[in-house]
C-alpha cells in the first residue's frame, strides 16, 4: 500500500495542472518537447539496469555488493519524475495537439498516462532488486520481469479501491459536463455539494463490495469449526455484518480488518495466515478487536474528521493561493500555488499526524473493547505478543495507525490485570471527550459551509439567470449576495452587467457612469482582478449573444481598463482577446459581415471557451446570411 499515497498526490497534481491550462484556454506548445515525457518514463528502468550491471562487475571483480537497499529509491521514482513531466515538459498541454480538448474522461487517463507507466515500470525493476539475484555462468542475475509481474497485479488491486471510485467520480462529471446541467453543477456550489455528499455515501455503502471483488476474498467455509466460534460470537456481542472474509494473500501477511458502515455491506477479514498459525481462541480475540472497530463506529467519526478537515484547509489554500499568485506577479496560478503550498502539505500533515494519532486511540479503544468481550485480558495481550512476533514487529515500534505492541499490552495490563485506578476510566473519558469533539466540530463545520456556499449558490444563481436573459430575478440574486458580502467583487461586477440592462444604455467611454457600474476599489487583488475579467469577458459574451452592441462596447472599456494596472498590462493574453471582442462588436455595429464570417471561420481560441459559447453559436448563425447582419 506504499504506493498509494504518492499515487493520490501524483492524481492531484495532474488534475490540477490539467485545470489550469484549460483554465487559460490550453496553450498550444510544441508536440515533440511534450512526448518527451515518455522517455523520462524509462528512468526506472535504466537506473535499476545500471545498478544490475554494477552488481555483475563488483561480483566478477570479487567484491560482490548488495544492491537490494537501493531498490526503495527505484520505487520512489515515479512521483518526482511525473512532477518533471507536469512542471518541466508541461505534459497536459498534449491533449491540445491531440485533439482530446473536452473528452470524456479520456484527456485526465492522457494527462496521467506517464505517471501511471512510471509507477509499473519502477514496481517491476524494484522487485527485480529486491529479490535475491540467481547465480549463473554469466554471473548473478535478476528475476526475469515476468516473475515480477505479480508485484504490479497486487499493485494494481491495493490501487483500484480509490482510482475506480475517483475515476468513476471524474467520468459521472465529464458526463454532466456535456449536458444542460453543467451551468447548475459549476455555478451552484451548494448542489454540488450534495452531489458529492450523495457519492461519498452511496460510496461508503457499497465500497466494500468494490474490496471484496478487487483483493479478491473468499467467504469462510460453511459449518467449519472457525465459522460456528466466530458467529456464535458475533450473535453473542450484538454485532451485524454481511459477511466474514478470508484473504488468500500471496505472501505471508498476519492482518485482520473490517470493512463497510452498514451491517448489511460491512465484512471482516482474516489473512490466510493469521488463520493458520493462530488457535480458535486467538482468532476470537482478534475478532473481537474488529467487531470493537463496528460497535464503536470508528468508520464514521474518520469519515466525519476527514470531510471536517478537508472543508476547513479549501478556504485556507484559496487565501494562500491567492496570496502567492500575487507574490509572483502571476507567474505561479492561484490553484495551482494553493495544491502546492497548501493542499498537498496539509494532506500529508493529516495522514501522518491528525489521522494518525486519532487511529492509534482508536485502535487501542478496540482492544479495550476486545478484552471486555473476551473476558480473558491474558489471553487478549499474549494474542497480540504472538501475533507481533510472528510478523516480526518490533515491540517497541510504533506504527503509523497503531500504539507501539510494547505500548498497548502495557495498557491493557495495568488496567486489567493490575487494576491500576483511573487507568481505564481515564482512557474512556478521553474518548468520550475525542468522540464528542469531533462530532461537535463536524457539525459547526458542515453549518458554517453549508451556510457560505448558500451565498455562493446565490451568486451562481445570479449567473445563471444572466445566462438565461432573466434580469431581474439576477438582480434580485446579486442584491442578496451583496447585502450579505458587501466586499465580494465578483457580485458587484456581475450587478453592474445587470444594471447595463435597465434604463438608458451609459456612454461607450464610461463617462460619470464608470464609477457606479464597477462599483470596485482601485486596490484590487490579482485573484479578484482576474475573476473580474473573466466575469465581463463571459458578460461581453452574453450582451453579443442579445444583440445589445452598446453594453457589450461598454464591458469591453470596462475589461480594457481593469486589465490595465499603472500603465502596464495586467494579463497579455487576455489583451489580445479584448482587442478581438472590440473588432467583433465593432464589425457587428458597422454591419461588416466579411470580417464576422472570417472570425467564425478561424474560431480563434479565445472566442472557444466554455463561457464564450454562447456568444459563439449566435455570430455563426449571423454568418449563415448577410440580411442577417
Amino acid at each position: 500500500m506504499s504506493a498509494v499515497f504518492p499515487t493520490i498526490i501524483a492524481v492531484l497534481l495532474g488534475l490540477s495542472f490539467e485545470e489550469f491550462y484549460a483554465e487559460t484556454a490550453m496553450p498550444e506548445a510544441n508536440l515533440v518537447v511534450l512526448l518527451l515525457a515518455l522517455p523520462v518514463c524509462l528512468v526506472p528502468v535504466a537506473v535499476a539496469e545500471g545498478l544490475i550491471r554494477f552488481a555483475r562487475r563488483r561480483f566478477a571483480a570479487g567484491r560482490p555488493t548488495n544492491v537490494r537497499p537501493y531498490a526503495r529509491y527505484v520505487a520512489a521514482t515515479p512521483l518526482p519524475l511525473y512532477a518533471l513531466s507536469l512542471f518541466g515538459l508541461g505534459w497536459p498541454r498534449v491533449v491540445v495537439p491531440l485533439g482530446l480538448e473536452g473528452t470524456v474522461l479520456v484527456d485526465h487517463l492522457v494527462v496521467l498516462l506517464p505517471f501511471f507507466v512510471l509507477l509499473v515500470l519502477a514496481t517491476v525493476e524494484a522487485t527485480r532488486l529486491r529479490r535475491h539475484f540467481r547465480l549463473t555462468p554469466a554471473g548473478p542475475e535478476p528475476i526475469p520481469v515476468r516473475e515480477a509481474l505479480g508485484a504490479v497485479v497486487d499493485l494494481g488491486r491495493h490501487l483500484s479501491l480509490f482510482l475506480v471510485p475517483l475515476f468513476g467520480l471524474i467520468l459521472l462529471l465529464d458526463l454532466v459536463s456535456d449536458t444542460p446541467l453543467r451551468l447548475y453543477f459549476h455555478h451552484l456550489p451548494l448542489l454540488s455539494a450534495l452531489l458529492l455528499g450523495a457519492v461519498l455515501v452511496g460510496l461508503s455503502i457499497f465500497y466494500p463490495v468494490l474490496f471484496r471483488l478487487g483483493m479478491g476474498l473468499k467467504p469462510l467455509v460453511e459449518g467449519a469449526p472457525l465459522r460456528r466460534r466466530l458467529e456464535e460470537l458475533a450473535d453473542h456481542l450484538g454485532f451485524r455484518c454481511r459477511d466474514i472474509l478470508f484473504w488468500p494473500t500471496r505472501r505471508p501477511v498476519l492482518n485482520a480488518a473490517i470493512v463497510g458502515v452498514i451491517p448489511r455491506f460491512r465484512y471482516v477479514i482474516l489473512t490466510e495466515e493469521l488463520c493458520r498459525r493462530l488457535t480458535l481462541d486467538e482468532l476470537c480475540a482478534v475478532f473481537t478487536h474488529e467487531v470493537g472497530h463496528g460497535k464503536r463506529h470508528h468508520a464514521l467519526f474518520y469519515l466525519l474528521y476527514s470531510v471536517a478537515f478537508l472543508i476547513l484547509l479549501v478556504p485556507i489554500g484559496e487565501f494562500a493561493g491567492a496570496r502567492i499568485a500575487e507574490a509572483t506577479d502571476g507567474a505561479l496560478a492561484a490553484d495551482v500555488a494553493a495544491v502546492l503550498a497548501v493542499y498537498l502539505p496539509g494532506f500529508a500533515v493529516y495522514w501522518v499526524f491528525a489521522f494518525g494519532a486519532l487511529s492509534r486511540r482508536f485502535e487501542l479503544e478496540a482492544d479495550v473493547y476486545g478484552v471486555d468481550a473476551t473476558q480473558d485480558a491474558g489471553l487478549f495481550i499474549l494474542t497480540l505478543e504472538k501475533v507481533a512476533r510472528l510478523a516480526r514487529i518490533e515491540r517497541k515500534t510504533r506504527a503509523p495507525r497503531h500504539f507501539s505492541i510494547a505500548g498497548r499490552t502495557d495498557f491493557l495490563r495495568r488496567a486489567y490485570l493490575e487494576r491500576e485506578p483511573g487507568l481505564l476510566s481515564g482512557f474512556r473519558e478521553r474518548i468520550s471527550w475525542i468522540r464528542r469533539g469531533i462530532a461537535t466540530g463536524g457539525a459547526v463545520v458542515l453549518v458554517a459551509a453549508g451556510a457560505w456556499l448558500s451565498i455562493d449558490t446565490a451568486l451562481g444563481a445570479g449567473l445563471i439567470f444572466l445566462e438565461r436573459d432573466r434580469d431581474e430575478n439576477a438582480r434580485r440574486a446579486l442584491k442578496a449576495v451583496v447585502a450579505l458580502r458587501p466586499d465580494d467583487a465578483q457580485a458587484r461586477t456581475l450587478l453592474g452587467e445587470v444594471e447595463l440592462y435597465f434604463g438608458t444604455p451609459p456612454p461607450v467611454d464610461g463617462g460619470v457612469h464608470w464609477r457606479h457600474l464597477l462599483e470596485l476599489e482601485p486596490d484590487l487583488t490579482a485573484i479578484d482582478r482576474a475573476k473580474i475579467l473573466d466575469h465581463l469577458r463571459a458578460g461581453w459574451g452574453r450582451a453579443l449573444a442579445r444583440g445589445r452592441l452598446i453594453e457589450a462596447k461598454t464591458l469591453v472599456v470596462r475589461a480594457r481598463r481593469l486589465n490595465r494596472v499603472e500603465d502596464e498590462v495586467f494579463d497579455p493574453e487576455y489583451e489580445q482577446a479584448l482587442d478581438g471582442m472590440h473588432a467583433v462588436t465593432a464589425a457587428l455595429g458597422e454591419g461588416r459581415p466579411e470580417e464576422i464570417r472570417a472570425l467564425v471561420e478561424r474560431a480563434p481560441r479565445w472566442l472557444r471557451r466554455a463561457d464564450l459559447r454562447r456568444a459563439l453559436d449566435h455570430l455563426r448563425s449571423l454568418a449563415e446570411g448577410d440580411e442577417r447582419l
